[in-house]
């Protein structure tokens, strides 16, 4: 595999290049080092993505197929143990050149051509050695994110018309300060999301099919999850002994109504919900048509 010498990240961003692995593609290795933060972007188009913790000893392995198109474009830089790589769909940004046997007429008339978007698997192995922001952002395609393992802190996801999944199945290690999806049209489902130990999330899913589903462990805190928009469809899991706040429009709040649960105020809260170590609020921006809710064990 191919990756970036360490004394030439240190000196700011350093493109890096693929090596073509016999059956399996191209690939990315880059070996993990020190850091003190570190922040990783991703912009897909037409993709299959699947990101997922892999072997301590890298920081960062990646997947190509296939062999014959646009690769992504890596950049990586590691100063003062701050660390950040972007992964960006080449065909976003790459023009093409100008033909050089072009007449003076022809070359002031001369357009652009769109670029050619390739589909193309791209599977990833993130292990930061700090805790990560994550700004991850597809067009089209599908794509798999599985935080299970990877410390985040921040966690920023963006979808348009394209199937997402997101999984949690341990506890974060650390605190997830802010989460925020958006996801226009396409779907999005989210596993086990009480272990992310996010303390504000945004979820924002107009004409799309969403699943929530608010299960895994409870850590004492405080949590809020603003679903904003109206999706196409709306599906939340959640346990049943969960300390939960409910407040929103009235035909959202009447799907929570149970006899366990008091009204307090236009909303419903569950009993002794001040005094418990975790949390939830839950608030809707918009009443929901289709919201079918599940309590489970």
């Amino acid at each position: 595999m191919a990756w970036c010498p360490r004394r030439s990240v240190a000196l700011g961003f350093a493109w890096l290049a693929p090596a073509l692995i016999a059956g399996v593609g191209h690939a990315y290795d880059i070996p993990n080092q020190v850091m003190q933060s570190f922040t990783f972007e991703l912009h897909s188009v037409d993709d299959d993505i699947d990101l997922y913790i892999g072997n301590p000893q890298s920081l960062f392995l990646m997947y190509v197929r296939p062999q014959a198109s646009l690769l992504p474009h890596l950049e990586f830089s590691n100063t003062a143990q701050v660390g950040l790589l972007r992964v960006r769909d080449l065909s976003l940004f790459e023009e093409p050149p100008m033909p050089d046997d072009l007449s003076e007429e022809e070359a002031e008339l001369w357009e652009e051509p769109e670029a050619r978007v390739v589909a193309q698997e791209w599977r990833m192995e993130l292990t930061p050695s700090a805790p990560a922001l994550v700004v991850l952002r597809c067009v089209h395609g599908k794509a798999r994110y599985d935080f299970t393992g990877i410390d985040v802190r921040e966690a920023y996801l963006l979808a348009d018309t394209a199937q997402v999944r997101v999984d949690f199945d341990r506890p974060n290690r650390v605190v997830l300060e802010r989460f925020k999806v958006t996801s226009n049209s396409g779907s999005l489902r989210v596993r086990r999301f009480l272990n992310s130990r996010a303390r504000s999330t945004s979820i924002a899913v107009p004409n799309a099919r969403c699943e929530l589903e608010l299960t895994g462990e409870t850590t004492p805190g405080y949590f809020e999850i603003f679903v904003e928009g109206v999706p196409e469809k709306l599906k939340l899991t959640l346990l049943r002994h969960m300390a939960l706040h409910v407040e929103g429009p009235s035909p959202n709040v009447l799907r929570f109504d149970r006899k366990d649960l008091e009204r307090v105020g236009t909303g419903l809260q569950s009993p002794g919900y001040a005094a418990s170590p975790c949390r939830i609020s839950l608030h809707f921006s918009h009443a929901i048509p289709k919201l079918e809710i599940e309590w489970v064990e």
